[in-house]
């Protein structure tokens, strides 16, 4: 009698964790914010502009993804953009993608990008619509730390 018992204790115990091991799992995957693999400083490929007498400048966008915002210059010396009320949504684990969707600060606009990291160093995002498909360029970012040369705008690792 007393191993039917512990038996079943233990069956009980073993479901009850799993019940809530699974439940953890699923709630994880829709939060606030956005996911920390995609956070920090990025740029797009640079470009070399000429301006005369031998001197030049670099151009190429910037976005730099916190938690609670991402802000950015769709170019060197170019006008600023800012999103903010950041939710994200892991689309897929196994291929490390996610779902960001927030608000432009100019203008109150809706804001659904998709990110996929594909390492530490290289970038993917493109914008899709409410539905999950995709409505543009899919742009490939590079990790730098968010410095650049005072003169030539050359951005430093």
């Amino acid at each position: 009698m007393k191993k039917a018992i512990k038996w079943g204790l233990l069956v009980t115990a073993a479901v009850s964790l799993n019940l809530a091991i699974d439940t953890t799992a699923n709630a994880a995957t829709y939060h606030k914010g956005t996911p920390t693999a995609v956070r920090g400083w990025w740029r797009t490929k640079m470009k070399k502009v000429h301006y005369g007498h031998g001197k030049y400048l670099w151009t190429y966008t910037t976005m730099h993804v916190t938690k609670n915002r991402i802000s950015g210059a769709f170019g060197t010396q170019s006008d600023h953009y800012e999103i903010k009320k950041l939710y994200s949504y892991t689309a897929s684990k196994k291929n490390n993608l996610f779902i960001v969707d927030g608000t432009y600060t100019l203008g109150n606009t809706d804001y659904f990008e998709a990110f996929h990291p594909l390492s530490k160093k290289k970038l993917e995002t493109a914008s899709i619509n409410s539905k999950g498909i995709i409505d543009g360029t899919i742009y490939t970012w590079y990790k730098f730390s968010g410095k650049a040369s005072s003169k030539t705008f050359y951005p430093y690792n």
